[in-house]
């Protein structure tokens, strides 16, 4: 990548109104919650974003408020998968014309997908911008699995690919294994909720890409096991990691209604119908989040 990006790059969640809509002042509030929180920089329209149920005027909309609202105070990563090859790079090139330091892209959502074929689209896709991309490897959404091979292939042979956010399972032997077989310089991106974050980072990760609606509790992870206070950063890990595991399978849902309950969202709607959180599992959600913010506490 041009300029490496490390540290904390959290998800922004979309916010809807009771219509649905887009909340676009909650959004600004969002933004503005992560920059004050001290993170390294914002990802817009990730997976966790809800991006299947957005529109591409909607989209591009979220990016330009998220743009606004950033005023070049941060580097931000924008998602940009859009399916068809034509229709993600048009995405990049609109991304990178106003302003975001790179763009991250999964393959085509086929599980089928063979390896040539992804090597063939990324790289069709890096002769047709002109800024850094980051790959989205996570073959538990419905895209083929990435392997090493061609992540080396993609990374030597091109112009622009040089970032990964990893959540192949178990991630820690993937990433273990691009820093072993990619001899380039290439960014390595830990994500999955932060369930394996302290792992990740015992195998050198340049930075953490997901949602983190308590930024400031990974950043303290971050910060500790960089300052060499590991026996801390592993306690503040264990205290981390029920938030992490939290009912995996509405992972959204979960993330909104902690904004909820920070004050950050008035609600915790969702547009995936059925996944809204139940009323008695969203209380036993926020006494866990009262519980963690305390066990955080206790470390300082």
């Amino acid at each position: 990548m041009q300029k490496k990006l490390h540290g904390l790059f959290p998800i922004l969640l979309t916010p809807f109104k009771n219509s649905l809509e887009v909340d676009y002042s909650v959004l600004n509030k969002l933004v503005d919650y992560y920059k004050t929180s001290g993170v390294d920089g914002i990802t817009c329209l990730g997976e966790v974003s809800e991006v299947e149920f957005l529109n591409d005027d909607e989209k591009n909309s979220i990016l330009k408020t998220v743009m606004n609202t950033v005023k070049g105070e941060m580097p931000v990563i924008a998602g940009c998968g859009r399916g068809s090859l034509e229709a993600t790079s048009a995405a990049i090139a609109g991304a990178f014309k106003i302003g975001v330091s790179a763009a991250l892209v999964p393959p085509p959502k086929n599980a089928k997908m063979l390896p040539e074929e992804i090597y063939a689209y990324y790289m069709q896709l890096d002769r047709k911008v002109d800024g850094p991309i980051i790959i989205l490897d996570n073959p538990s959404l419905g895209y083929s699995l990435i392997s090493v091979e061609i992540i080396r292939r993609l990374v030597d042979d091109s112009s622009h690919i040089r970032g990964i956010k990893v959540e192949e399972q178990p991630t820690i032997l993937k990433i273990a294994s691009l820093r072993r077989e990619v001899k380039a310089d290439l960014s390595i991106y830990g994500a999955s909720h932060g369930r394996n974050l302290y792992w990740e980072m015992e195998r050198s990760i340049d930075g953490v890409i997901t949602s983190a609606p308590i930024p400031s509790h990974m950043l303290s992870i971050w910060k500790l096991f960089h300052e060499a206070k590991k026996d801390k950063a592993y306690e503040a890990f264990l205290f981390h990691l029920p938030l992490a595991y939290f009912l995996q399978e509405k992972p959204v849902s979960v993330k909104k209604e902690i904004l909820r309950h920070l004050g950050i969202f008035p609600n915790n709607i969702v547009r995936k119908h059925g996944d809204s959180l139940n009323p008695d599992v969203a209380r036993d959600l926020d006494a866990l989040v009262d519980w963690t913010i305390k066990r955080f506490n206790s470390l300082t």
